[in-house]
């Protein structure tokens, strides 16, 4: 006995020890949101891409956009005073390279000796405003990166300096804000990647604390509402802070980077810290009541109740684990990072409980617990037996799955850019407001290159007759806003009369659109954000047409951009879903099958849980949720986190029929030994994920509630479902 209490001191010290070591790596941690990491890794896309920027020499990570609403016409004497106010004062600052504005249009002018560039906004001559609104409907290929359709809203191109750092950026932006404010514009908007990130960055943390609280201050109360007891309250808060100074410890440790889904985290810490309190306390306190030694008790417990415990929470990392397979950054760090959250707190969890097992005090506050005090206690037991009884649920079970099916082929696929953007920062209203004056909310982006076996020799003819195509059909098909060399060549000819006039013989009039050393062109278009299968619909009727083109000019065509990547990784989640569904279900089924050493258990386990994993995918379809980033990633964690609750209820299952009890007893006493840990845990553990309803990213509200609900499903399926198909199939089969 004294060599159990030296190690389990000896264990707990260490514990101790990695706590404070972990109160000192706290402040390495970053919270830094990166829109890469939300794009797939090592995809022959993204490379594209790369290549694509590098060259067209654009650099969306230090490009902020900046939209500015007039009273009414752009053509006020204030207004462009104001903007021309605001323009010098921005490129003052040291962490801004260049300002590109409506004053930097220039028209091509023929003179004698070749081309000049003139002009098409006149700020300071009043007299030729009228001329200039004219000018900028007849040269709208120009001026339409600038001016909004209507002449009423402005657009200002930010290029920050390369060497500006991440943890810059929000004081960048703050500054640019301060400008703005000062101004008073009647309405402006930051848009572009580095203020997303930024705008998500500060979220977050802002987030994590907020939430933090309601949560802790939530819980608090169901545990007082459920445990009736200071005291176990007490040792629960001390748990969890212990589990959250440890992982966020690891975290820090290591450097890791944390994104937005990281917010989940601390709940998960949080929830599984007090669903294994909840089933180690109802089990401790039984097994006092059949045993007065407190050896035997805490021998029997760690025995019984602690493999149960770790084969569970070791079935929902495996879950969260399996997320690393990914091929998108974001989401196989946030997999990482919650499946260390989930082991440190198991491993926080069972030391301090066998610390406490050795205490006194611990045992006489068990002994004073009073489970008759916990709310609904037993209702299960009612319900189940009622749901023996009924003599038509043959009926009922395929009405249901009926319901289910219909709802499951209605699920939206069709992801839209703007479902996750927040109104912070009006961040959603700038794109929005953005996207109305401008065409759309996503680009349509297309890279020409010369096949490597062609001749460079003619490149610039072939790109032009091509684009002229391609651009033809984008318009036809609603892209908005369309760009390339062949409407360059359509301008020049329009404005000189001349064909085979070169665009960069004609001034600075290249936008970005020609490569002169790789010999490479770009299409550039807008389009409505009407979802990722809309814009799908359109490549794919897009992509013969590029095939017959690439075959006719020895061309090759890029479909690229962000937003082309961002629906392409939509696309993997969606696929990676049913993978990592798959991985989850095996590991999770192969490691119950070696623990129960049972055919039968792993495919009750296995049905029991689906059914809340369909339950969950046809309310999507009826509610129309769309399945996207978060809703991806529910169904192979939920499947995880619902099998814990399985593994209680059959590992006490598997007991109660070694003591030889008929298959209907030993339910029954099943459920009335781990019922209430179930249901109580099931309900701490979906009110703690409805918590994140109170995100204003859509991602991790929406994750909060369905996992919520998935949760209290896999409860209902564990206490009626589970041991009403066990009853119905041991029956039959006379056992």
């Amino acid at each position: 006995m004294k060599g159990t209490k030296l190690y389990v001191n000896l264990i707990f010290s260490l514990l101790i020890a990695g706590l404070v070591l972990g109160l000192f790596y706290l402040k390495n941690i970053n919270f830094e949101v990166n829109a890469n990491d939300y794009f797939p890794e090592d995809e022959k896309a993204l490379n594209d891409y790369k290549d694509y920027r590098n060259l067209f020499a654009l650099n969306p990570d230090h490009t902020i956009g900046l939209l500015i609403l007039s009273n009414g016409s752009l053509y006020d004497s204030v207004f462009f005073k104001k903007l021309k106010n605001t323009i010098k004062t921005i490129e003052s600052q040291s962490e801004v390279s260049m300002v590109k504005s409506l004053f930097n249009i220039r028209k091509p002018h023929k003179v004698l000796n070749g081309f000049i560039n003139l002009p098409i906004i006149h700020p300071n001559s009043s007299e030729k405003y009228k001329e200039d609104s004219i000018q900028v409907i007849k040269n709208r290929l120009l001026t339409s990166e600038f001016i909004g359709k209507n002449q009423e809203s402005t657009f200002l191109v930010i290029r920050l300096t390369e060497d500006l750092a991440k943890s810059e950026l929000s004081k960048t932006i703050e500054k640019l804000k301060r400008i703005l404010k000062s101004q008073n514009f009647k309405r402006n908007y930051f848009i572009g990647r580095p203020f997303i990130e930024s705008t998500f960055s500060t979220l977050m943390v802002k987030e994590l604390k907020y939430l933090g609280v309601i949560l802790v201050l939530v819980m608090t109360f169901l545990m007082m509402l459920i445990f009736r007891s200071l005291s176990l309250v007490f040792i629960t808060l001390v748990i969890i802070f212990f589990s959250l100074i440890m992982t966020y410890g690891i975290y820090g440790f290591f450097g890791f980077r944390l994104e937005v889904l990281s917010n989940i985290l601390p709940v998960l810490i949080i929830l599984f810290s007090i669903n294994n309190c909840l089933h180690i306390y109802k089990k401790y306190q039984k097994e006092l009541k059949d045993n007065s030694d407190p050896g035997i008790v805490r021998k029997k417990v760690i025995k019984e109740k602690f493999p149960d415990i770790a084969l569970a929470n070791l079935t929902t990392a495996i879950g969260f684990g399996s997320l690393y397979f990914s091929v998108l950054p974001a989401m196989k760090y946030f997999g990482l990072y919650a499946a260390i959250a989930i082991m440190s707190t198991l491993t926080v969890n069972l030391v301090c409980f066998s610390f406490l097992f050795m205490k006194p005090f611990f045992r006489n506050i068990m002994k004073r617990w009073s489970t008759n005090t916990l709310p609904f206690s037993g209702w299960y037991i009612v319900a189940y037996k009622r749901l023996l009884a009924i003599k038509s649920w043959h009926i009922s079970a395929v009405i249901v799955s009926i319901i289910i099916l219909i709802g499951i082929f209605k699920i939206d696929t069709n992801t839209k850019k703007l479902t996750n953007l927040p109104d912070e920062e009006n961040l959603r209203e700038g794109i929005i407001e953005y996207g109305r004056e401008f065409g759309g909310e996503n680009g349509f982006d297309i890279m020409i290159r010369p096949n490597q076996k062609t001749s460079v020799d003619g490149i610039y003819r072939d790109i032009v007759l091509a684009s002229d195509t391609i651009t033809k059909y984008l318009i036809k098909e609603g892209v908005y806003n369309v760009k390339s060399v062949a409407q360059v060549q359509d301008y020049l000819y329009d404005q000189f009369g001349k064909r085979d006039l070169v665009m960069g013989e004609a001034g600075s009039i290249k936008m970005n659109l020609y490569n002169d050393s790789v010999k490479a062109g770009r299409i550039s278009g807008r389009m409505k954000d009407l979802g990722r299968t809309y814009r799908m619909d359109i490549e794919k009727r897009l992509r013969p047409l590029l095939s017959s083109l690439s075959f006719k000019y020895n061309l090759e065509f890029f479909i690229t951009g962000e937003d082309y990547l961002n629906d392409l990784a939509h696309s993997y989640r969606i696929k990676e879903m049913f993978m990592g569904l798959l991985f989850s279900i095996i590991i999770v089924s192969l490691l119950i099958s070696l623990s129960f050493k049972s055919f039968f258990y792993f495919l009750i386990s296995f049905l029991a849980n689906m059914l809340p994993l369909l339950m969950i995918a046809g309310l999507m379809g009826w509610l129309g949720i769309e399945l996207r980033g978060s809703t991806s990633i529910l169904f192979t964690i939920g499947y995880a986190i619902a099998v814990d609750d399985t593994i209680h209820f059959l590992s006490e299952l598997r007991r109660n029929r070694k003591k030889e009890f008929g298959i209907n007893d030993a339910i029954l006493d099943t459920l009335n030994n781990v019922g209430s840990p179930i249901y109580l845990s099931s309900l701490i553990l979906s009110i703690g994920f409805f918590v994140l309803l109170f995100s204003s990213m859509w991602d991790l509200a929406i994750f909060g509630l369905l996992i919520g609900l998935f949760i209290l499903a896999a409860m209902l399926c564990d206490l009626l479902i589970l041991p009403f198909i066990i009853s119905k199939i041991k029956v039959k089969n006379n056992d």
